[in-house]
């Protein structure tokens, strides 16, 4: 598994489209893990199946930080990303980020870690600022809300 994406969500009206727009550019294929967490609600209308997509639904209400931390600790990627989840990418985006990442050499690889204080122990991700981050070295992100 090459990248993770973690999209926390509570009472997202645009999640199933967001996850739409990953799995529609990636130029990644299986190496692909989207990890949408479902923050103390039941979706009015379930995901669509896609091996890639692997929801979690926290028995309680975590609150975005525990939300992003429950998604962290499952995604099983050399490198994690936290997305919102009312975004859409451009064509290649996950396959821009990870080729940034790694030959650039702008973020290090994740090492799971533990949960210390409700807070997960990682290394460095790829969070909210690396679309910045990454179009600074000259990488076009793709990124937009919807």
């Amino acid at each position: 598994m090459k990248l993770s994406i973690v999209l926390p969500a509570w009472k997202e009206p645009y999640l199933q489209k967001t996850i739409d727009s990953l799995l529609e550019t990636s130029e990644l294929g299986d190496e692909l893990e989207i990890i949408p967490v479902i923050d103390g609600n039941w979706l009015e209308t379930p995901l669509k199946s896609d091996p890639r997509v692997k929801p979690i639904y926290p028995e309680q209400q975590r609150g975005m930080k525990g939300a992003i931390n429950a998604g962290f600790l499952s995604a099983k990627g050399e490198y994690i990303m936290k997305l919102d989840a009312h975004c859409a990418v451009g064509q290649g985006f996950d396959r821009i980020m990870v080729e940034n990442a790694s030959v650039k050499g702008i973020f290090d690889k994740p090492s799971h870690g533990t949960i210390t204080d409700g807070e997960v122990g990682l290394g460095s991700v790829i969070g909210s600022t690396a679309v910045d981050t990454i179009a600074e070295v000259g990488a076009t992100s793709g990124h937009e809300s919807l």
